[in-house]
């Protein structure tokens, strides 16, 4: 048990360079006055400091960060946090994260992180108070962002710019069960639930997304609400800027298989412009046929 909000709160590693590699830090947590109130676990400083195969768990702070916090130039890489506890970013914060795993963190912004970037990560039933079950002011890439809360808005993430990922199950109290005003490109939104306005999206800027099968918490379809769509397929909207409206033919949305099946009408839609990265999550070329 962390000893948080106590004289003797103690987080369990400070560094401001090296690699800390293969270590399973539990329990830490930091004090809450003063002005050292991040990084329950592990908090990094420096340009050269990174924390690899490592378990962060159970662990507290005050500020941010109940995981891990740095100074966005610190990476974490190969990295499991589960079960701590911030004000902002429950798992992690203002950090780079490779190929980690975030699951079953609190915050009250943020969840499971806060202000960092995301490569290649598993962001998963982590819970915000307020906004961004999943992540908040974040950047995303070939990340999954799945079955995360957050009582008021952005069930899976707030105000996050999203490249080549997933949003499916999340949940939000007020609006944006999948996503709330953030950027997407080439992602795939579904079976994701709000209270009062946009299910799957809310006043988001979609390009070459998919958005379906979402619903409000009546059970009523609400894909999207009040943003800006270039290529998406969502229900509901009308065909200016490429848009359709057409079942996309997930292989299996209801348990979490987003592939499209064959004569899906989504298969090689969209711009050019914005697929930056020429192969999809399943490694096959996106743009088929070079249109």
């Amino acid at each position: 048990t962390n000893a948080y909000g106590t004289a003797s709160a103690m987080r369990c590693i400070y560094m401001n360079n090296g690699v800390l590699s293969g270590f399973t830090l539990i329990g830490g947590a930091t004090k809450t006055n003063g002005v050292d109130q991040s990084g329950g676990g592990v908090k990094m400083n420096g340009y050269s400091a990174s924390v690899t195969n490592c378990i962060i768990r159970n662990c507290r702070a005050a500020g941010n960060g109940g995981g891990a916090d740095g100074d966005n130039s610190c990476t974490l890489n190969n990295c499991t946090l589960s079960e701590n506890t911030a004000n902002m970013g429950g798992g992690a914060a203002s950090l780079t994260l490779n190929n980690c795993m975030l699951s079953g963190n609190t915050a009250q912004y943020g969840g499971g992180d806060y202000a960092s970037t995301l490569n290649n990560c598993t962001i998963s039933s982590n819970t915000a108070i307020m906004n961004g079950g999943g992540c908040h002011n974040d950047t995303l890439n070939n990340c999954a962002v799945w079955s995360n809360t957050a009582r008021a808005s952005g069930g899976g993430v707030y105000r996050a710019t999203l490249s080549n990922c997933t949003i499916w199950g999340n949940t939000a109290g007020a609006t944006g069960g999948g996503s709330y005003n953030g950027t997407l490109y080439n992602c795939t939104v579904s079976e994701n639930a709000a209270t009062n306005m946009g299910g799957g999206s809310y006043a988001d800027m979609l390009n070459n997304c998919i958005i379906w099968g979402n619903n409000l918490s009546g059970g009523e379809t609400s894909d999207v609400a009040t943003g800006t769509y270039y290529y998406v397929c969502a229900s509901g909207l009308s065909a200016l800027n490429g848009c359709i409206s057409l079942d996309p033919m997930f292989v299996d949305a209801a348990n979490g298989d987003l592939r499209l099946s064959a004569g899906s009408p989504c298969i090689d839609m969209g711009m050019n412009e914005v697929a930056p990265n020429r192969l999809d999550l399943d490694g096959h070329v996106r743009i088929v046929d070079g249109n």
